[in-house]
């Protein structure tokens, strides 16, 4: 809860296959890639609320394709509550890319 992150070579927040947690009130500014990024689609429960993403810096090799135009929140997962957050960003604010099955499985 409430960080500043900035000039990152890629994302800001990521929530890989982490359930039930808060990222409330953190800045993301100067990011390479998508900002706030919940990765696989198994993610469950986790809140994201007024976060700030401004300037998400394109990728242009390596990662994701949709990096190259890069979001300030991207999910596969929306068995999640997204709150009052803002992007500010010269591409995507919001991308949300819903495939039938998860992209990767949990360990468990």
């Amino acid at each position: 809860k409430y960080n500043s992150i900035h000039h990152s070579f890629q994302r800001a927040v990521a929530i890989h296959s982490t359930d039930y947690t808060l990222t409330k009130g953190n800045v993301g500014f100067d990011i390479v890639g998508h900002m706030f990024f919940v990765e696989t689609g198994m993610e469950r429960f986790n809140v994201l609320e007024g976060n700030l993403g401004v300037g998400a810096i394109p990728l242009l090799s390596g990662m994701l394709e949709s990096d190259q135009e890069p979001a300030g929140f991207w999910t596969a997962a929306m068995n999640n509550v997204w709150r009052d957050n803002v992007a500010v960003t010269g591409s995507d604010g919001w991308y949300f890319q819903l495939p039938g099955t998860p992209i990767s499985h949990s360990m468990d």
